[in-house]
This record gives C-alpha cells, sequence and structure tokens, in this order.
C-alpha cells in the first residue's frame, strides 16, 4: 500500500482532493444523481472516494465533501412514505449496506496504518462531553415501556454520526491552517446544490400561479428530508459562507451566494428556517461590512439588496402578488402547527419515567405517528430523563467552552453556524436527525483542532 501512495497518479489524485475544486466537482456529480434520481450510483461514488481518501490521503481531511454533498444524491419523493419504500428495500438497501461495510473496513484500515487505534479516546477538549452525550441517548427509555429496539435506531445513529466520526477524525484528521476555510468551501458548494435542487424541483413539480401554501410545502420532500429540514439545513450551512466572505478578497461573491441561500430558504416555506436564517444573515452581514476584508464591496451588496426587496415589495404589494407567494406564511402566522400538544405529551412522558424517559420508541397516540418532540429540551426529557439532559448540559458546556476561549474569526463563524442550528432544534427536530449530526460533528472537530493549534501558538508566543 505504502508503494502505491507514492504512485505519481494517486499522489495527483490526493493532491486535488485538497483543492476546492474536488467538493465543486464533486458537486455538480451530485446534482446530476438527484435529477436523474440515479441514487446507487450517487452512493457509490461518493463512498468509494471517502475509501480513497481512508487508502491513500495523507490525513482524512478529504473526505469532508463527500461526506457533506452524499445526503443530497437522494433525489425527489411524492410523499414521505415513499422515501422509506424506495430507500429501504432492495435494490437500495442491500447496497448501502455493502458499501457501509466497505467504508468501515478502510476506516479500520486507516485506524491501523497509522497507529492512531490508541488515540482514538485520548483527552481532547470535546470527548468527554460527546461520551456523555452517547451514554445519556442509549440509557433513554431504561426501565419503562419503551420499545427499546425503535429508541435505539434513533440514539444508535446519533451515536455513530456524533460520538464514532468524532473520535475517528479527531485521531485521524491533521490540523492545516487552512482547514475552516477548506470546510467553509464545502458548505459553499453544498448549499449551492441544495439551492439548486430546490429551483429543479420548482421547475419540474410547481405550476405557475399555484399559491405557495401548506398543500405545496407538503410536496416539497426530498429523500433526505422535508421542506422544514431542508430549509433548516440551509439555514445551518449559511455563517461558513459568511466566513468565506468575510475573509475573502472577493468576499462580494459569497455575500451574493449567501443572499441565494437565504432566498431558496423563503422558498421551502420553513418558517423556522427563515426566522434563524434572516436573523443570521443580518448579524453576518453586519460583522462583515464593520470588520469584513471585503467591507466596501459587501456594504454595496447590501445596500443594493435593501433597495431591490423595497422595490419587489413595492411593487409585489400594488400588484397584488404578494399573496400568492407569501401564502403559507400568512395561513400559519405564528401557528405552532400542533408543537404545543407535542410538548405536552412529552413532558408527561418525562413526569412518568423520571430517571431515564421513555425512550425514543414509540408508546402512545401522538408518538406513534411518528412525531419527534420538535425541540431538544423536551425530547431530552420524555426521552432520557434527567440523566440525558444533563449529559446534553454537559454536551453543550464543552461545546461552548470551544467557541468561547480565546475565539479567532473563523472559529467565531463556525459558533454561528452550531448556534443556528440549535437555535433551529429548539422548534424542530433537526438535532435527532443523523444526517445533521454529521455537519455538526465534523464543525466542531474542525473547530477544536483550530482551538488548539491557537491555544499552541499563543503559548509559544508567550515564552
Amino acid at each position: 500500500m505504502e508503494k502505491l501512495k507514492q504512485n505519481r497518479i494517486i499522489k495527483a489524485i490526493c493532491a486535488f482532493m485538497d483543492k476546492p475544486f474536488y467538493a465543486l466537482a464533486l458537486g455538480v456529480f451530485v446534482l446530476c444523481v438527484h435529477m436523474l434520481k440515479w441514487e446507487l450510483v450517487g452512493f457509490t461514488v461518493i463512498t468509494l472516494c471517502v475509501c480513497f481518501t481512508n487508502l491513500f490521503a495523507r490525513d482524512t481531511r478529504s473526505a469532508i465533501p463527500p461526506l457533506f454533498l452524499i445526503t443530497f444524491v437522494m433525489g425527489q419523493q411524492n410523499s414521505e412514505e415513499s422515501v422509506v419504500v424506495r430507500y429501504f428495500t432492495a435494490p437500495v438497501f442491500p447496497t448501502l449496506i455493502a458499501l457501509g461495510v466497505i467504508l468501515i473496513g478502510t476506516a479500520i484500515y486507516r485506524l491501523i496504518a497509522d497507529k492512531k487505534i490508541t488515540k482514538l479516546f485520548c483527552r481532547t477538549r470535546l470527548l468527554y462531553g460527546f461520551i456523555a452525550l452517547s451514554i445519556g441517548l442509549l440509557l433513554g427509555g431504561l426501565f419503562s415501556n419503551a420499545n427499546m429496539a425503535e429508541s435505539f435506531a434513533i440514539s444508535g445513529s446519533l451515536l455513530v454520526t456524533g460520538l464514532v466520526f468524532y473520535v475517528f477524525f479527531a485521531a485521524t484528521m491533521e490540523h492545516r491552517k487552512d482547514n475552516i476555510k477548506y470546510l467553509s468551501q464545502t458548505v459553499a458548494v453544498a448549499a449551492g446544490v441544495i439551492a439548486l435542487e430546490i429551483a429543479y424541483l420548482y421547475i419540474t413539480k410547481y405550476t405557475p400561479g399555484r399559491p405557495l401554501d401548506g398543500a405545496w410545502k407538503g410536496e416539497i420532500i426530498f429523500g433526505w428530508g422535508i421542506s422544514n429540514a431542508i430549509g433548516e439545513m440551509l439555514t445551518f450551512l449559511l455563517a461558513p459562507i459568511f466566513y468565506l466572505a468575510f475573509s475573502s478578497r472577493r468576499g462580494w461573491l459569497y455575500y451574493l451566494l449567501a443572499v441565494v441561500v437565504l432566498i431558496a430558504v423563503f422558498f421551502t416555506l420553513s418558517r423556522n428556517a427563515l426566522l434563524f436564517g434572516a436573523l443570521l444573515f443580518a448579524f453576518c452581514t453586519g460583522v462583515c461590512i464593520i470588520s469584513g476584508k471585503n467591507s466596501v464591496g459587501i456594504s454595496i451588496a447590501a445596500t443594493v439588496l435593501v433597495i431591490a426587496a423595497a422595490v419587489f415589495i413595492f411593487v409585489g404589494k400594488y400588484s397584488n402578488k404578494l399573496d400568492k407567494l407569501f401564502a403559507f406564511f400568512i395561513d400559519t402566522m405564528l401557528n405552532d402547527r400542533g408543537r404545543f400538544v407535542i410538548w405536552e405529551d412529552y413532558w408527561n412522558r418525562f413526569t412518568s419515567y423520571p430517571v431515564f424517559g421513555m425512550g425514543f420508541g414509540t408508546s402512545d397516540a401522538l408518538v406513534k405517528k411518528g412525531y419527534l418532540a420538535h425541540n431538544t429540551v423536551f425530547q431530552m426529557l420524555g426521552s432520557c430523563g434527567i440523566v440525558g439532559i444533563l449529559t446534553y448540559i454537559y454536551h453543550r458546556y464543552e461545546t461552548v467552552k470551544i467557541y468561547l476561549t480565546k475565539p479567532t474569526s473563523a472559529r467565531s463563524f463556525m459558533g454561528f453556524a452550531v448556534l443556528a442550528f440549535l437555535l433551529m432544534s429548539l422548534l424542530d427536530p433537526t438535532f435527532f436527525y443523523a444526517h445533521f449530526i454529521i455537519y455538526y460533528t465534523l464543525i466542531l472537530t474542525v473547530s477544536e483542532k483550530e482551538a488548539d493549534f491557537t491555544a499552541k501558538n499563543l503559548l509559544a508566543n508567550n515564552l
């Protein structure tokens, strides 16, 4: 294997994978297979890209683009039920299992070849927090009448995408000065892919003149999420794009991408994503104008954006076009859409089993419909009890320290992304979606490595 690593072609591929064009090339590929619904082709190629990294790359950083993009291979769906039929039956499901086995094999090889197995559980800033949270999730429902097998389906998926991903990348990914920039460039591609997938959905499914109401919102479904999840993913990815706008000489180009992403959030009709997306957009715009490298360009772009929005609203108001565009938001306004009932249900689950909760299994009428709590606090209390919420608080304490201890601009923007994700999780179950936790874990891991590097530099400068 070492001889193969020295092969000129292998070295050239590895060098390419360390460049932003790698994420761009994968993004184009993912968009194509999404539109063609060639999911198996997409899953296979993307998984093999990660396997190649595990076998030949200097470290596992180049696994970030395929891991960030693999979810978006999934095509449009007609209903949530069709997602289950499509991805959990033959031939897709057996193929995914086979790909998973191959991926795990190359990951184990990486650990053995680099002699990293003994370093998997070396003390790091975030390790104990991830371990504590994983224990709290796995113990959820203990001594209750919950279906523990169903409960483990959720807690186990979070364990893998959280703790397992963290210890693997903490051990195998080197710190490099441009890690956060590399991750942010990948995020920019991923957000662009989602925005284009939304545009494609509107082109292929939407009938001009139809109001954007609740009925249309119910048709916005990809294999990886319904409308709310799609919008929340875009909002989650917004802050890293702003880091590029903040730190790049041509930051105004990334600012325009951020505008496109926010517009795409609107067209998902997700109130939660739009609320926190708009707040994050306004805040990050201010940061970029005040202290960004391209403050003049972004100031001009922001001014043009405000003028364009004002003209659009003025023209739309007097042409009576806005009612259909804002139909869903006008109809729902601040309607909780069943959240208060669900929160009350999970509170009752907590009071019935306060120590370990009732797990993530289906045990009552509301939960049998597949409802998660749509709130991290109520979910942890109802599903994992006092033990679970305490482990979550400890994990949160560890993550907050990463961003508040000797902060840098790069790490702060990653913190903004995590903050947006956590705030959205107070109104939707995003914290309990495994694919969201992949991005959450990788952002935290890269942030931790940057924090370690900053601390070492400060210590060296003080000697």
